[in-house]
Formats: C-alpha cells, sequence, structure tokens
C-alpha cells in the first residue's frame, strides 16, 4: 500500500511495473488466443466475431455509462480530500451500473433479430447477440470494481487480478472454439466474464473491508450528480467513437463482404497489442494525475512532459520494428492465408505510434476532468473517418479502411499535442533529430507490404532499426534510464 510519503515518480514507477507486468503477460496471452482464433474460424467467420464485437461495444457504452471512469477520479480525490464520503460514492456507483446495465442487456435482446437478419442477412447472428447479452451484463458491472482499485492506486492487486482471469478464460474460449466454432466464442464470452467478476469480487471486497466501507444498493443524489456530470461527456465520447468504429466496419462489410472485416481485425488487434508501455504506464496516471492537481499542478505538468518524451523515446523503435516486418510477422502468426492484412498492419502500426502520444494526454484530461475537451478531439477523429473510409474503402477495401483510420489519428493526435501545449505547457523536447529518421523508416516500411519483398531488403530494414534504436537510446536521460532501472528491480522482486 502507498504511503503518504511516497512522490508521485515512486507512485508512478511501483504503479507502472506493477502494470507492465499484467499487460505483457495479459497482451502475450491475447496475442496467442487471438492466432489461434483467427487460424481455426479463417477470416470470414472472425469477420462475423468483429461486427458483433462491435455491436457489443455500442450497447456497452450504455451498459458502462462512463461510470467506473468517473468513480477513478472521485476516489483519489476523496482519498486524499475526504474519506467520508468514500462510501456514498461506491454504493452509488455500484448502483448505478446495475441499473444502466439491466437496461442495456435487454435493449441489446430487442434488436438482435433484426441487426442478424435485416442488417446483416446473417440470421445466427441474432441469437449469438441474445447470448451475448449475459457477458454485456456482467461485463459492466464489473468496470466499478476496475475503477476501485485504480481510484485507490492499488495497481498491484489491479494487475493481479487481470493476470488470474485471462489465464483462467483462454483456456476455456480455446476449448470452446475448437469444439463449437464461432458459437464456441460467443460461449466463450459469457464464461470469460463469468471469471473476470468472479476474481474482482474478493479482491476489491477485502479493500472496502480494510476501509470499513459497507456497499448498499442507494443512490447519494449529490454523487450521482457528480458521477453524472463527469460520466456524461466519457459516455458522449463512447457513443461517437464506439457506433462510428461500427459503422466503418459495417461499410466495409457491405462493400467487400466478412472476409475483408476479418482481415482488418487481424491487423488491429495485432497493432494495438503493441500498447503495453502506454497502457502500463497510463493505468496509475490518472488517478495520480487527479491527486496531484489538487496539490501540486507544477509538478503535473512536468510529470505529465516526461511521461510524454519517455513514450516517444520507448515506442518509436517497437513500431518501426512491426511497420519494417510486417509481412513476416503476419505470415509466421496467422498464416499466408491473412497477408493482405499486412498491407492493413503498415497503415495501423503508425497510428497506434500516434495514439500511444494521446494516451498520454488523455490521462491528464481525465485525471483534471477536461472530459468535454476529450470528447471534442473525439468527435473530430471520428468524422475524419467516416469521410476517408467512404472514399477509401470502396476501391480498396480493408486497405482503405487502414488509410482511413491512420488518417483520423494524425488529425486527432494533432489536436490533441496543440491542446496539451497551450493548456498545460506540455511540450516534446530533443525530438527533431529522430523524427527525419522515423519518417523515412516509416515510409521503408511500405515497401514490402506494397512493393519488394526480398531478403537485401530486410537487411537495409534491419540497418535503419538499429540507427533508431541507438538514436532514441541517446535520447534518453538520466532520470528516464533511472525510471526503467526502477521498473525493472520492482518486476524482478
Amino acid at each position: 500500500m502507498e504511503t503518504p510519503s511516497e512522490s508521485p515518480r515512486a507512485k508512478l514507477v511501483k504503479g507502472t511495473a506493477y502494470s507492465f507486468m499484467a499487460t505483457v503477460l495479459v497482451k502475450l496471452a491475447f496475442i496467442v488466443n487471438s492466432i489461434v482464433v483467427a487460424r481455426l474460424l479463417g477470416a470470414s467467420q472472425l469477420g462475423i466475431l468483429a461486427i458483433l464485437g462491435g455491436v457489443i461495444s455500442v450497447v456497452g457504452q450504455f451498459a458502462a455509462f462512463g461510470i467506473g471512469g468517473a468513480a477513478v477520479k472521485y476516489i483519489a480525490e476523496y482519498e486524499t480530500k475526504d474519506r467520508s464520503r468514500l462510501a456514498p460514492l461506491i454504493s452509488t456507483t455500484m448502483s448505478l451500473i446495475c441499473v444502466t446495465a439491466g437496461i442495456s442487456a435487454l435493449v441489446l435482446t430487442l434488436i438482435a433479430n433484426p441487426i442478424g437478419n435485416n442488417l446483416y442477412n446473417e440470421p445466427k447472428m441474432a441469437g449469438m447477440l441474445i447470448v451475448a447479452s449475459v457477458p454485456l451484463f456482467l461485463n459492466a458491472l464489473a468496470q466499478p470494481f476496475g475503477g476501485i482499485l485504480t481510484g485507490f492506486q492499488r495497481i498491484r492487486e489491479l494487475s493481479l487480478r487481470n493476470i488470474i482471469a485471462t489465464f483462467l478464460t483462454v483456456p476455456f474460449a480455446l476449448a470452446l472454439i475448437l469444439v463449437w466454432g464461432l458459437w464456441g466464442a460467443v460461449i466463450a464470452m459469457v464464461v470469460s466474464a463469468f471469471i473476470g467478476l468472479g476474481v474482482y469480487i474478493p479482491i476489491v471486497g477485502n479493500i472496502l473491508r480494510d476501509r470499513s466501507i459497507r456497499l448498499r444498493f442507494t443512490i447519494d443524489h449529490t454523487e450521482a450528480r457528480k458521477l453524472f456530470r463527469y460520466a456524461l461527456p466519457l459516455t458522449l465520447t463512447g457513443l461517437v467513437v464506439s457506433p462510428i468504429l461500427w459503422l466503418v466496419l459495417t461499410i466495409l462489410q457491405q462493400h467487400s463482404g466478412f472476409t475483408a472485416v476479418g482481415l482488418y481485425s487481424v491487423a488491429s488487434g495485432l497493432s494495438t497489442s503493441l500498447l503495453l508501455i502506454p497502457t502500463a504506464i497510463s493505468t496509475p496516471m490518472i488517478p495520480l494525475i487527479s491527486e496531484l492537481e489538487t496539490v501540486n499542478k507544477e509538478r503535473m505538468q512536468a510529470l505529465s512532459s516526461k511521461v510524454l518524451h519517455m513514450t516517444f523515446v520507448f515506442f518509436l523503435p517497437v513500431t518501426m520494428l512491426l511497420a519494417l516486418f510486417s509481412p513476416i510477422a503476419i505470415s509466421i502468426l496467422y498464416g499466408d492465408a491473412y497477408m493482405s492484412a499486412s498491407r492493413v498492419l503498415y497503415f495501423l502500426c503508425i497510428g497506434t505510434f500516434l495514439i500511444a502520444f494521446d494516451n498520454v494526454i488523455v490521462c491528464v484530461l481525465m485525471g483534471t476532468g477536461r472530459m468535454w475537451v476529450s470528447f471534442g478531439l473525439n468527435v473530430t477523429g471520428m468524422i475524419t473517418i467516416i469521410v476517408c473510409t467512404l472514399i477509401f474503402v470502396p476501391t480498396m477495401a480493408e486497405v482503405g479502411l487502414g488509410i482511413a483510420t491512420l488518417i483520423s489519428y494524425v488529425v486527432y493526435t494533432i489536436g490533441v499535442l496543440a491542446y496539451a501545449r497551450v493548456k498545460f505547457g506540455i511540450v516534446l523536447h530533443d525530438i527533431e533529430i529522430i523524427m527525419p529518421i522515423a519518417a523515412f523508416g516509416f515510409v521503408l516500411g511500405a515497401l514490402p507490404s506494397f512493393f519488394i519483398d526480398s531478403l537485401p531488403f530486410y537487411l537495409a530494414s534491419t540497418v535503419v532499426l538499429i540507427i533508431v534504436v541507438v538514436a532514441t537510446a541517446m535520447m534518453l536521460r538520466e532520470y528516464e534510464w533511472d525510471f526503467v532501472r526502477s521498473i525493472l528491480k520492482k518486476v524482478s522482486r
């Protein structure tokens, strides 16, 4: 448990170490699971599964209603300022989630038939969506538990929970898919949701008992107003992002079929699995930013700038590696049937590099309660992806959606970094030297996917990658090396 004497850096190191360890294990399990699922189902059925996920994600925005994210901020704030408000806050959070999750699960069962039969002309999707209402409800209930752990900065317990839940879920999921195929994947969602919630309950229960907090099914109107005031822009952001991502997948399906959706989902899953470091840092960062805003805004600004710089330095070589060798990665992991996904993966790797920056600033926005700003930036990005999807997908299928996604990330990142610089004074230092090398590397990465796929090219790519690694290593400052050493020391324990 954290002590009052711990510095922001010590809290970030501790939280990042636990989060990084859990994220690595969970992501590795996710990659293995996604590879096996892709090979077992094939691109077409994987596309159906991706569409199912899109529908569930849209309805899930209403189920969760951003309340879990709001709980993170206010738990961290009350833990510092007024602990007497923690019990009514947490009880209100759980009570509201029960209501929104129950209504959303009912709505999903009602819309399942028209979506499956009428929109996609896939009757089996209707039954699958009805079954999916169960994990929708359970996963929504689990979100406040994650918010409680994050708000109290109990990142170790949260990381442990994620590891246990993942390694209990993956074997069941693979066995079910092996036996029942696509239906097995849907049933696996139910099993995963029960396991995830079941692992949360004893961990969170112990923390609440230590603080003498008893959960009651009651709603404190003062706390409810605070939660909704914070959660509303967060929910609206989700209601902009999730439906539009579902919409662009639907546009892709209508033009090119479920196979194209499956190819895109493979590339998307592999590229987002790279977000190990940004995810690990952002988990403890939100409550820490919320705490610092109330006591020391200058330290908040300094910490945010440092984290942004570290994200750039550590993440550039990783994304460039996958971009340069995307055909090899797809061929080895998913097989030649998915080789077309390497072109999509190239664009999404660049986009993932940009999203890593955005992650840091979004943590600052969430920690300081500037959710309407986040909403406005997301609206801009989503408008961009719709327009670009309508332009590129009809002629370029899944590659067109990859291009549309990258353009939307570029627009979103420009807005995020501009706001961070003006409002918080957060800037990226010392990147002028590496940026031309990075740009050259990413341009070079287009060659194997679109033009050249030969050994001499990969040898040249390796040289470029080594140059990038050396250049970014030289950009590391002493405190960043110290930060890495501290994390490695924590992980090794």
